[in-house]
């Protein structure tokens, strides 16, 4: 069972499943994801209207435990060898 992680809109303050391709931005070396392209679009006009609510919002970009990290999405695939065994890639 993959978990899937979650991200926080700041236009709406709806929680974000990030799976497939995110809605998102980055404004000052942070990544923010959004429900819809209205909302991205929303906090792209104006951030630090948004960010005033919730000045530590966002996901540090390069950080480990960033929500909707390219590595942490990834799914292994398993492959049969000759022998019938399976071995992940």
């Amino acid at each position: 069972m993959e978990i899937q992680t979650a991200g926080f809109d700041l236009v709406n303050w709806h929680t974000v499943i990030l799976d497939g391709m995110p809605i998102s931005t980055v404004y000052r070396g942070r990544a923010y994801y959004f429900e819809n392209r209205e909302n991205r679009d929303a906090f792209e006009t104006n951030p630090d209207e948004y960010l005033a609510w919730s000045p530590m919002a966002g996901s540090p970009i390069g950080a480990e435990s960033a929500p909707g990290d390219r590595p942490s999405r990834r799914r292994k695939v398993l492959i049969s060898s000759d022998r019938g065994d399976q071995v992940a890639a």
